[in-house]
C-alpha cells in the first residue's frame, strides 16, 4: 500500500508500514498471527483505510479500521502497534468466545471477523441506501469481494 519507504519511530529504529508487530495481550498469538495475514489484502486494507468509505455501524468495525489505519501509518511513532482495542471489541461481539487471557483457534477467529465484518458492512450499506431511497442491486461486501473465491 506504501511502497517500500522505511520510516523512523520515535525511539530512532527504522520500520516498514504495514510490517510492524503487534503487541501480545496474554495469550491472544493467535490474533497476532491472523491480523498479520489479513493486513495483507489490499483492497481490504484500501477499504478501511478511510473512515468515511464505509459505514460504520459496529464497535468491531470501528476499531478494525481504526487498526488497519495504525498498521499502515507512514507517521506512526513506533514498529509496533496493540491490537487491545479491536480485541475488546471481539470479546464482546463473540459472547466472549474470544478474550484476552484464554487461547483460540485461529481458524474459528478467521471465520467469527470475517462473517461479522460481512454482516455490518451488508447491514451499513443497507442504512445508507435506505437513507438515500436508492433502488440499486444488493450490495456484496469488501470482505465477500476480498475474499470468495472464483471458479475459472
Amino acid at each position: 500500500l506504501t511502497g517500500r519507504k522505511t520510516c523512523r519511530g520515535l525511539d530512532g529504529k527504522e520500520f516498514r508500514p504495514g510490517l510492524v508487530g503487534l503487541n501480545n495481550l496474554k495469550m491472544t498469538d493467535y490474533l497476532s498471527a491472523l491480523l498479520q495475514v489479513i493486513v495483507r489484502i489490499p483492497e481490504l486494507c484500501k477499504y478501511y483505510m478511510s473512515p468515511f468509505k464505509y459505514p460504520r455501524v459496529d464497535m468491531l468495525t470501528l476499531r478494525f479500521g481504526e487498526l488497519i489505519r495504525k498498521i499502515w501509518n507512514v507517521r506512526g511513532f513506533k514498529g509496533q502497534v496493540s491490537p487491545h482495542e479491536l480485541m475488546q471489541a471481539i470479546t464482546i461481539k463473540s459472547n466472549k468466545k474470544f478474550q484476552i487471557g484464554h487461547p483460540g483457534d485461529p481458524v474459528e477467529l478467521l471465520q467469527f471477523l470475517l462473517n461479522a465484518l460481512h454482516e455490518e458492512d451488508l447491514k451499513g450499506q443497507r442504512q445508507i441506501r435506505k437513507k438515500e431511497k436508492s433502488k440499486q442491486h444488493p450490495y456484496t461486501s469488501i470482505i465477500h469481494e476480498c475474499c470468495q473465491g472464483r471458479v475459472r
